[in-house]
């Protein structure tokens, strides 16, 4: 155990906030600062079906998942994955893949920035998921 209230996890969504500007970080998950324009308005329009729980789906052996909530007690992190899939095993369970590697987490439009910061949220989701 951490001694980390469940409340003071810090949010999944603010680590790619955070690896690409500890300013921008601050101002949107400690000032609750944000205003709202044309492309967050598209980004959350693009993005609107990766939480919705109700449209999870089967491919053959293969069960996608969205709007996963995870949560990892040592990084003391939570969050929510867009899209997980789980395999069917040989006993018909169904199981993440063994790489984290195949394991979508996230949905984004093309970056105008390069957003080399975004794999460092998808390592700590699939870390979360795994756990």
């Amino acid at each position: 155990m951490t001694g980390v209230r469940e409340e003071e996890y810090l949010a999944i969504s603010g680590i790619q906030h955070f690896a690409f500007c500890r300013r921008q970080w601050a101002l949107i998950h400690l000032e609750r600062q944000w205003v709202e324009n044309l492309r967050t308005v598209d980004g959350q329009l693009f993005h609107q079906r990766a939480h919705d729980a109700a449209q999870t789906e089967s491919r053959g052996d293969t069960l996608l998942v969205r709007g996963l909530p995870v949560v990892s007690h040592t990084l003391c992190v939570q969050g929510v994955c867009d899209v997980v899939e789980f395999h069917r095993d040989a006993n018909g369970c169904a199981k993440l893949p063994s790489s984290a590697s195949t394991m979508g987490s996230g949905y984004r439009t093309p970056c105008l920035n390069a957003c080399s910061t975004l794999p460092s949220a998808g390592c700590c989701k699939a870390s979360c998921a795994r756990s």
